[in-house]
């Protein structure tokens, strides 16, 4: 599902990092382990924001490549 859907739409492409390692595992481990509060939520933003970067960054150098298999990530948008 990653390769036809996701790297077609920028925005997506963008924050599916994010929502993966930040919203579901950090989510999924406070379901488990304590209830959710305002602390849960604060604590959703870092890894989310971390690996949303991170990837971002990681994507400059591959432009060209990208562009030439069809990708439209953000920094070729």
């Amino acid at each position: 599902m990653y390769s036809p859907w996701i790297n077609r739409l920028p925005w997506v492409c963008l924050i599916a990092p994010g929502a993966g390692f930040g919203i579901v595992m950090v989510a999924g481990n406070f379901s488990v382990i304590a209830a959710y509060d305002q602390l849960t939520y604060l604590t959703l933003l870092l890894p989310f924001c971390l690996s949303n970067n991170l990837l971002l960054l990681n994507q400059y150098p591959d432009i060209h490549a990208d562009k030439n298999v069809g990708r439209r990530t953000f920094p070729i948008v």
